[in-house]
């Protein structure tokens, strides 16, 4: 263990680097918010070993080398970008909904105009019908005046989005609008084409390309999409989004685990499996990972606690990825490179099934 006074310190930065908030870590680690928050102001310098074991097993073990407990790991920190270039055009919607235009905020009006910006910005370049954007807004029960106020907030925004010497990037056609980022302009186009990069160059065997294009794709993801639009956060176009993520997180683990670097995805894993308690697949590859870098334990904890999940909120016991995982944690084959990867034979673990499906042979 460090020195009591940078105890504190380190777990703060640990836990920005995996991507929690305070609460999401005490909640995971079974603490107090209050205890977590004293003990990264230094008014609790010496922690309960019993609290630093949670701590730890959320946050991942210590890398080696490290210079001091808890310090941010040198696998798979979660880098925290923003496409916010010094010239020209940038949107976000990987995260709260912004723009930029000259590194400056480009001031994008209400919620609800915000809200169709985020619908246009995650269907770049197909164009949206009115009615699509009103039931997505109001959730399929639109007021009577629905059909204006969309047409308000795409006026707002296209003189928003326009630069001085250009035509804006928002176009309309009769009651339908398109949003046509030029290259570089929208993180999700942006993450988008590094994702399918990735994908590509993991088919051909080309892992450290691949592995690299994954962090810069995950590096984009700056908080969930959309963040600060309350009314989308249940939408299907969200949903079907965050399952792609997910699988992109889960592709990487399984290859960079599949070559022996289990730790490298670990923080991504860490941060999916809080932001879904249920998915399988990320808690499988949690597991080998987990594995993989010397803390069997804390795997089969991860086990016991997704079967516990599941069996007291859905019914449910393990499906085949989980059990596949916790026999390899007992067998310890996570100890060399494992070339059959877990898969469950279906396309919704792929990013997408068009670019990701490796051919076989």
């Amino acid at each position: 263990m460090g020195e009591l006074g940078t105890v504190g310190t380190s777990i703060r930065q640990r836990r920005i680097a995996v991507g929690l908030t305070q609460r999401q870590l005490a909640q995971a680690a079974g603490l107090s918010v209050t205890v977590l928050r004293d003990l990264e102001q230094g008014i609790t310098r010496t922690p309960r070993a019993v609290t630093m074991s949670r701590l730890v097993e959320v946050l991942g073990p210590e890398p080696q080398g490290a210079r001091s407990n808890l310090e941010p790991p040198a696998y798979g920190v979660l880098e925290k970008k923003s496409i916010r270039p010094a010239d020209g055009l940038s949107v976000q919607v990987l995260g709260p909904v912004a723009a930029w235009r000259d590194g400056a905020p480009v001031l994008l009006g209400s919620v609800r105009c915000r809200a169709v910006l985020a619908i246009l910005a995650l269907r770049p370049g197909q164009l949206v019908h009115r009615d699509t954007i009103s039931d997505l807004i109001w959730q399929h029960d639109p007021p009577a005046t629905a059909s204006s106020m969309v047409q308000n907030a795409v006026s707002y925004l296209r003189r928003a989005l326009a630069a001085s010497s250009s035509r804006s990037i928002l176009a309309t056609s009769g009651r339908k609008y398109r949003l046509t980022p030029g290259s570089g302009q929208l993180d999700f186009t942006s993450y988008t084409q590094l994702a399918e990069a990735a994908a590509t160059a993991r088919c051909n065997g080309d892992c450290l390309t691949a592995w690299d294009l994954y962090d810069k794709a995950l590096a984009l993801w700056t908080d969930e999409p959309a963040a600060d639009i309350e009314v989308l956060q249940t939408s299907p176009l969200l949903a079907a989004l965050r399952t792609r993520h997910a699988n992109l997180i889960a592709d990487y683990a399984e290859d960079a685990s599949a070559h022996g670097n289990h730790g490298r995805v670990l923080p991504h894993l860490h941060a999916q499996t809080l932001r879904d308690p249920f998915d399988e697949r990320a808690h499988a590859c949690l597991m080998v990972a987990l594995a993989g870098v010397g803390n069997q334990a804390a795997a089969l904890a991860t086990y016991d606690r997704i079967r516990a999940q599941l069996d007291s909120n859905l019914g449910v016991t393990p499906g085949p990825l989980l059990r596949t995982a916790h026999a390899r944690v007992l067998r310890g084959d996570y100890r060399t490179p494992h070339a059959a990867k877990i898969e469950s034979g279906s396309n919704q673990h792929r990013w997408d099934a068009r670019v990701h499906v490796c051919p076989s042979g």
